[in-house]
């Protein structure tokens, strides 16, 4: 796992929000709150787990489990680990087919 980087909000921010994010001249890139990740994160993962992920390329899943995995990383709670291990996940799928 990455180790997180920690910043300081720019003047007037009480909290940064989802969205685009730019750092000095550098590419645009995309910040995801922690709470949003997570739930990116495993929403991503129970895809990957269905049978809807099976027509994906050879080059697509792992490019979308690596996002999966970072996303859920940002979980400090160890909920999301929980959840995709419980037997929720497998109830969830299991009424996704049916």
């Amino acid at each position: 796992m990455k180790e997180a980087i920690e910043c300081v909000l720019p003047d007037g921010l009480e909290r940064m929000e989802t969205g685009p994010i730019r750092f000095d001249d550098d590419y645009v890139g995309v910040f995801f709150r922690g709470d949003d990740a997570v739930a990116f994160g495993v929403a991503l993962s129970i895809f990957l787990g269905s049978e809807r992920s099976e027509e994906m390329s050879w080059l697509e899943r792992p490019i979308l489990a690596s996002l999966a995995s970072d996303l859920i990383s940002c979980d400090e709670s160890g909920s999301a680990e929980l959840f995709l291990t419980s037997d929720n996940l497998s109830v969830m799928l299991k009424e996704e087919v049916e």
